[in-house]
């Protein structure tokens, strides 16, 4: 259906975040009266610590709004991608805010030409801006004249590009065939795929509609490998422009990972997690009869007569059942999501594929899936939550400036969120074939979604990025040699 044709009640409200248009308008005008306002005030006066903190609490209400505008106008994005409205609001959202950034760029350069004990000493006076100004010495080496921060700012938006192509390519021009089989032909769109089609028990069903969802991409292959392409020389260009050393370390600085680290989870994938998953695809090929095993048939259910669907009802009272071992704030929130349209669950056209929670400050979280009813969303859903439950916390907690962590701890709640209801639902289980399937469904979508899926197009994209590194291009033919090299290495002769 089209956005404007679903349940609203099974959509997310973001009246929460601006009652009216008007409202989310007015606030733009805002944003840029009171940068200019700042910029009166502040810029070529930014030596004293005093000065400095003081900029810093007037910039944050500036950037509470940014966040605030920023997620109204993503998230209806979101849902509508083909939409003429959410297009045009969206590319306005960030013609308004572009130079915006520009303006606002002279803090950090201001602050960054000081020495660094006047920093110091505005870290000692106001705690709270501490964090944000421990974070800013550690970009001193790579950050440019005030100038040139001005124009890479005002370009931020341009650099979305990439994305936006591909993903106005996956979600509005992609068009699939049926699925046929047996004289039966059943539609397909991406969203169902990934959630019904790719997890279907039956395999002659699942391995056709596998095969028509593969053979359209294969049509925009070029095209993709064109949009990640232009990402990847980006981050390469930025890299050398801010006087990094590699692609990698530009890359990893701003999510607070090093290189050992990022090293250590690709290769651990590899090394210790590869025998598990192949050791489940040997008993998905055992259990179900399979001719052979193939990648079409990694997310079949192990069990496929004891599949079960559930309502949206009951997904609630078992992830706020399930969860409530948090608390009881924690159980109120959760009770707070599902009741005040805090998920958007429909699968309507041009809607975002996958699952995501934004996390708007201090308003409340917006989690995105599109429902199928499988124990799999039962999971997401308690994932994504997880996200919000933990930023929830940051925002009553930490500064606009603060709210952000380390990309290497940011799935820590989400995925234990899971592994709590996993818990919760092997406790429930009333006889050792319930058990068996609850345990498939947590190595199938907990284990295999965030430790393997992700890992691997972590460890295939560092395969990309040593290429960008030493100057190399990639096209589609050398993306899918190098994606198919780091699926043989992992599944090994087993899929």
């Amino acid at each position: 259906m089209k956005r404007n044709e679903v349940d609203k009640s099974l959509t997310w409200n973001l009246s929460d975040l601006f009652k009216t248009e008007e409202d989310y308008k007015k606030a733009l005008k805002e944003i840029v009266e009171k940068t200019d306002e700042l910029v009166k005030i502040y810029e070529g006066k930014l030596d004293c610590y005093c000065t400095i903190n003081s900029c810093l609490e007037d910039l944050k209400p500036i950037y509470e709004l940014i966040d605030l505008t920023g997620n109204y106008a993503a998230l209806d994005y979101e849902t509508d991608l083909g939409g003429k409205e959410q297009f045009e609001r969206i590319v306005n959202y960030e013609n308004t805010i572009a130079p915006v950034y520009a303006k606002l760029s002279f803090v950090e350069t201001e602050i960054l030409a000081n020495d660094k004990r006047i920093i110091e000493k505005a870290m000692k006076e106001n705690s709270e801006n501490r964090r944000f100004l421990e974070k800013l010495l550690d970009r001193k080496d790579h950050t440019l004249s005030k100038e040139v921060e001005g124009t890479l700012s005002a370009l931020a938006g341009s650099f979305e590009t990439p994305f936006r192509v591909y993903n106005q390519s996956k979600m509005q021009d992609l068009s699939f065939e049926d699925v046929e089989v047996n004289g039966v032909k059943t539609p397909m769109t991406y969203n169902i795929f990934e959630g019904c089609f790719e997890v279907d028990s039956n395999t002659e069903f699942r391995r056709e509609a596998f095969k028509k969802f593969y053979k359209t991409l294969a049509k925009y292959e070029n095209t993709f490998a064109s949009a990640y392409y232009s990402n990847v020389q980006q981050d390469k260009a930025m890299s050398k422009v801010r006087k990094y050393d590699s692609v990698f370390d530009y890359l990893l600085s701003s999510q607070e990972v090093t290189m050992d680290m990022y090293n250590r989870q690709c290769d651990v994938i590899m090394e210790k997690l590869a025998p598990h998953i192949r050791k489940y695809a040997r008993l998905l090929k055992r259990v179900n009869k399979l001719d052979k095993m193939t990648f079409s048939d990694m997310k079949m259910p192990l069990d496929s007569e004891f599949q079960k669907v559930y309502s949206i009802d009951e997904c609630k009272n078992m992830v706020i059942d399930g969860l409530s071992v948090l608390g009881n704030d924690y159980k109120a929130y959760l009770e707070r999501a599902f009741d005040n349209r805090y998920i958007d669950y429909v699968d309507n056209e041009g809607k975002a594929s996958g699952a995501f929670c934004a996390s708007p400050y201090k308003v409340h979280p917006y989690v995105l899936l599109t429902w199928s009813g499988n124990m799999s969303d039962i999971l997401t859903i308690a994932h994504e939550l997880g996200h919000g439950g933990h930023f929830s916390l940051c925002h009553q907690n930490q500064n606009i400036l603060n709210v952000d962590c380390s990309t290497y701890f940011v799935e820590a709640p989400s995925t234990t969120n899971e592994l709590i209801m996993a818990h919760y639902l092997l406790e429930k289980a009333k006889t050792d074939r319930e058990r068996r399937w609850i345990l498939s469904e947590i190595i199938s979508k907990t284990y295999y979604h965030n430790f393997v899926t992700h890992f691997l197009e972590a460890y295939y994209q560092r395969e990309v990025y040593k290429i960008i590194d030493k100057g190399g291009a990639v096209d589609a033919e050398t993306l899918n040699t190098l994606f198919k090299e780091t699926m043989e290495k992992f599944f090994g002769e087993d899929v």
